[in-house]
């Protein structure tokens, strides 16, 4: 993975160094750093095996990984001269029987801070707010403790929507749960 974000660093740097002018002046790009890059977790043919409550297991595969530049804060897309853009990065794992819904990490590196979002397809996207302290310090799931994990908890009151997720730098996602009683859990290896 580290060879993919590098192309993806190289690619935007010399977008930006081709789109900046004379007339516009220098282009700041807001790159995430590695450390910042370590919230995506998953690597090239990365494959993860959940199971659901239901015991039926669930084989995810990272499907990609993209990056996106957007006008810096200050800056719109419609500005004739762009000073500045954040840099964002997502990975997308999907179920590779398409059953389950495709869940998606995303890093935004910001002028002064980073911006970590999870997103259960068209469920919603939530932030993770990675410069607080984890809300676990070790959590078990499914027999095995996981160190350093972060909750989200939504505000989604539909039926199928998603209610609760759990993740960590180290294994990414380890369980999501839904309105209905659903749950997908990271079945140890």
């Amino acid at each position: 993975m580290k060879i993919s974000l590098r192309y993806f660093f190289v690619l935007l740097l010399a977008t930006a160094v081709l789109t900046s002018c004379e007339k516009c002046g220098e282009v700041t790009l807001n790159q995430p750093t590695a450390a910042d890059a370590e919230w995506l977790v998953y690597r090239q043919n990365d494959s993860i095996m959940f199971e659901t409550n239901t015991g039926e297991p669930v084989v995810y595969t990272r499907s990609g990984i993209f990056a996106q530049e957007f006008p810096g804060e200050g800056f719109t897309a419609t500005d004739e001269c762009i000073g500045s853009f954040n840099v964002q990065i997502r990975t997308l794992m999907e179920d590779v029987a398409g059953v389950e819904p495709a869940l998606s990490t995303r890093i935004l590196r910001q002028p002064d801070n980073l911006q970590v979002e999870l997103s259960v397809a068209d469920h919603g996207i939530w932030e993770i707010n990675n410069e607080a302290p984890p809300t676990f310090e070790s959590h078990e799931i499914n027999g095995r403790a996981y160190n350093n994990v972060y909750e989200v908890i939504t505000n989604s009151t539909d039926d199928g929507g998603v209610r609760r997720i759990l993740y960590n730098k180290e294994f990414g996602f380890l369980s999501i749960e839904f309105n209905d009683g659903r749950v997908l859990q990271q079945r140890p290896s």
